[in-house]
């Protein structure tokens, strides 16, 4: 299975996490109809480790994971949950069919942001960006 597929199910099998958004954690662009609070994660960079002798079943996956409300302290604690889900996490990421081994979880920074409401969106929006780095495991030939 995908590392992507196993970090949005890691998130949502985080009780805190699933508390605040349910399964509303959609790939790259923020849903226009769906209602706060949600995550929006996209992949921003991957890097496959080698050695002298080819690969060496190790990926790096920069990420970027924005927790989305209706005010900045909800954004907050909305980030604060997905930081604890994941940052130093390593093993098992996921459960049933979509899992994958990752060996470090690491938060880089944090920037928060405000989008006031446009013909995009109804409601003004505050989120927490956060700058991901992922070390999962992956197969070689």
């Amino acid at each position: 299975m995908s590392f992507e597929n196993a970090l949005v199910q890691e998130l949502k099998d985080d009780a805190t996490v699933f508390a605040l958004v349910s399964d509303k954690i959609v790939p790259m662009v923020a849903p226009k109809t769906d209602a706060l609070p949600y995550i929006v994660y996209a992949q921003t960079n991957a890097m496959h480790y080698r050695h002298m002798t080819g690969g060496s079943g190790l990926k790096r996956v920069d990420m970027t994971i924005t927790y989305y409300d209706v005010t900045n302290s909800g954004a907050a604690a909305g980030a604060d949950a997905v930081r604890k889900a994941l940052d130093n996490n390593r093993g098992t990421y996921g459960s049933g069919g979509n899992t994958a081994t990752v060996r470090g979880a690491f938060l880089g920074s944090e920037i928060a942001v405000y989008e006031p409401a446009d013909f995009d969106k109804e409601t003004d929006r505050h989120g927490i960006i956060q700058d991901w780095t992922f070390v999962p495991t992956e197969s070689v030939t």
